[in-house]
């Protein structure tokens, strides 16, 4: 995350956030870059969680905004923007953008992030972040139908009741959804107000321009593994993947068959082996299991550093009777968790395993929200995807 700022003589200040997407390019909004004097004196304030102090400043080499940018009596169209900077920033980690096609069901609940203007203090000088549910196209489109304003290149999410929501600042930040950026923060008719929901640019939409006027490969990205560090983004050694397989099962809609593999280009020849279970091992409801990642949590705490929640297996039937109208939970699924919520595993964590007795029992796979009372954790059941496992490694 970074903030995007004009600068002047002795001064800079605020006015965007975006994201990287390599190491020489950002994605931000549209309206953040069309601007004659932020392109003249614009520059990017990287590694700090506050706008106005900390971190440094890289200069700007150009901006790109969508040349079908349309601004309406409330809306924007088109609201997407690019800046590339003057030279590489080699210690950039690039956001993982949503897939050509992919879909977030309505009612799952995503994070925004960003320095925009908060209700309670007027704050803004800190990072903070917000998760608000994602909202169906229909709904939005009647709420704002006086001003036929939503399109398809636009998302909506947030609560009918208002109350939490993107604001004046945050615009160029992400919509994060399970990790990965769905959306750009656009615009809203208010900040939080009921029945007015964000609006956010759909990513997937326009993964095809962002490509063309950056030659940035979104969809055969380098995948690196980093080994023999508690941080994700420091110490160890870094591994370059040669293969990436995803099951040929995996639906995006109902989150079945979530197993994949990572093919390392090298042997890593210090690696410690995991233990799988047998195809007929059963974890009990009641067992108590360790959820391990780099996810988002709940509290202050950094996210760089590995952490560790244990948690309660929970039967089938309880599992499917939580999600019971909303998802369906499968013989390729595990739950696990607290009906009353507050320890899960979260946004960053997905892949991660849910580890039973030294043994790994599931691959941290989705939920509705984090943490949320009686929508438990759902891991991919590892003995029912052992067969599959084996037939691609040989293992």
């Amino acid at each position: 995350m970074v903030s995007v700022q004009r600068w002047k003589p002795n001064a800079s200040s605020h006015i965007c956030g975006g994201t990287f997407i390599s190491d020489r390019w950002i994605l931000t909004a549209g309206h953040c870059v069309d601007d004659g004097e932020f392109i003249q004196g614009g520059i990017v304030r990287v590694e700090s969680s506050f706008h106005a102090s900390g971190g440094f400043f890289l200069t700007i080499e150009r901006t790109v905004r969508h040349e079908s940018i349309a601004y309406g009596s409330v809306g924007i169209d088109y609201d997407y923007g690019l800046i590339k900077l003057a030279t590489r920033f080699e210690r950039a980690v690039p956001v993982r953008l949503v897939a050509d096609g992919r879909r977030f069901r309505a009612g799952e609940l995503c994070t925004i992030i960003g320095w925009g203007m908060t209700k309670n203090t007027g704050d803004r000088e800190q990072l903070r972040m917000v998760r608000v549910p994602i909202v169906r196209q229909q709904e939005c489109r009647e709420v704002y139908s006086e001003l036929h304003s939503i399109t398809r290149r636009m998302i909506c999410a947030g609560y009918p009741a208002g109350g939490q929501d993107a604001c004046e600042g945050d615009s160029g930040g992400p919509l994060l959804c399970r990790g990965i950026q769905v959306g750009i923060t656009s615009w809203g008719l208010g900040c939080a107000k009921p029945k007015r929901y964000g609006v956010y640019s759909n990513i997937a939409n326009q993964r095809e321009w962002i490509r063309k006027h950056t030659g940035v490969k979104i969809s055969s990205t380098t995948v690196m593994v980093r080994a023999n560090s508690s941080f994700f983004n420091r110490g160890g050694k870094l591994h370059r993947v040669e293969k990436v397989i995803k099951h040929e099962l995996f639906s995006y809609a109902t989150g079945d068959y979530d197993f994949g593999l990572l093919k390392l280009k090298q042997r890593f020849r210090r690696g410690r082996f995991v233990k799988l279970p047998s195809r007929r091992r059963r974890f009990p409801p009641g067992e108590r299991c360790t959820a391990m990642g780099w996810g988002q949590t709940l509290g202050p705490e950094s996210r760089d550093q590995l952490r560790e929640v244990v948690l309660p297996i929970v039967s089938q039937r309880v599992c499917r009777k939580a999600y019971e109208g909303t998802d369906e939970i499968t013989a390729r699924m595990l739950c696990a968790g607290y009906p009353e919520g507050m320890r899960d595993a979260c946004d960053g964590d997905s892949g991660g395993p849910l580890i039973c007795r030294g043994i790994q029992a599931g691959v941290i796979s989705w939920a509705i929200g984090c943490a949320q009372p009686n929508k438990y954790g759902v891991y991919s059941s590892i003995a029912q995807g052992l067969d599959w496992i084996r037939n691609h490694t040989g293992i």
